[in-house]
C-alpha cells in the first residue's frame, strides 16, 4: 500500500507544481479542486487535464474497498510491494489467474483484492476449496443440477460457475485434485 500512497502523493505534487509554474490554479468549488489558469493555453489546459484525470482514477481506487484490504495487510517490503502491484496490474486484464503457494499463504485474499479491483468487482466472488469435495460432488458443486437429476435432488441449484457469472469463481487448491477431477 506505500506505493499506492505514493502514486496518490506525486499526483498531488505535480498540481502544486502546476499552481506554482502558473498553468492551473485551485478551484475548492470545483469537483477536481483544480482548474486551468488560462483557458485560453491549449496545451497547459491538456496538461491540467491529464493529471485531472490521473487524479480522479488514483482518488477512485483509494476509496475502493480493495485498497482499504490493502491498507490492513501486513507488509511494506519490496516482495510484498511486488504482490500488490501485481493484484492492481491483474485486476486490470479479463484473463484467467494461477496464484500458487502453500495452504494458508493467502491465495484467497489475493483473489478477493484481484475481483474488487477488477471490472466484475460488482459481480459475486465464489470461492470453492477443491479438496473439500469429494470427486463425485464436485461436478455438482460447479456445474450445479435439475430437479430429478438424481436421488434427493428435489429442487434445481445452480452451479458455482453460473452462481459466478459476470463475476470470479476461484478455485481453490485445484492442484490437489485427482486427475481425474481435474
Amino acid at each position: 500500500m506505500q506505493r499506492f500512497g505514493r502514486l496518490q502523493q506525486d499526483v498531488e505534487n505535480c498540481l502544486r507544481k502546476l499552481v506554482a509554474f502558473g498553468i492551473a490554479r485551485r478551484a475548492p468549488g470545483t469537483p477536481a479542486q483544480y482548474e486551468a489558469a488560462r483557458p485560453g493555453d491549449s496545451a497547459a489546459a491538456r496538461l491540467l487535464d491529464g493529471f485531472l484525470a490521473e487524479q480522479a482514477v488514483v482518488n477512485h481506487e483509494g476509496r475502493s474497498p480493495a485498497v482499504q484490504r490493502f491498507r490492513e495487510m501486513i507488509g511494506s517490503d519490496e516482495e510484498m510491494l511486488i504482490v500488490f502491484e501485481w493484484i492492481r496490474t491483474a485486476a486490470k486484464s479479463d484473463i484467467s489467474a494461477l496464484m500458487l503457494g502453500p495452504t494458508g499463504s493467502g491465495k484467497e485474499v489475493v483473489a478477493k483484492m484481484i475481483h474488487e479491483l477488477s471490472r466484475r468487482g460488482s459481480g459475486r466472488f465464489q470461492a470453492v476449496n477443491c479438496t473439500a469435495l469429494p470427486d463425485t460432488l464436485l461436478e455438482s458443486e460447479l456445474f450445479g443440477y435439475e430437479k430429478c437429476a438424481f436421488t434427493g435432488a428435489h429442487e434445481q441449484k445452480p452451479g458455482r460457475i453460473e452462481l459466478a457469472n459476470n463475476g470470479t469463481l476461484f478455485l481453490d487448491e485445484i492442484g490437489d485434485l485427482s486427475m481425474v477431477a481435474q
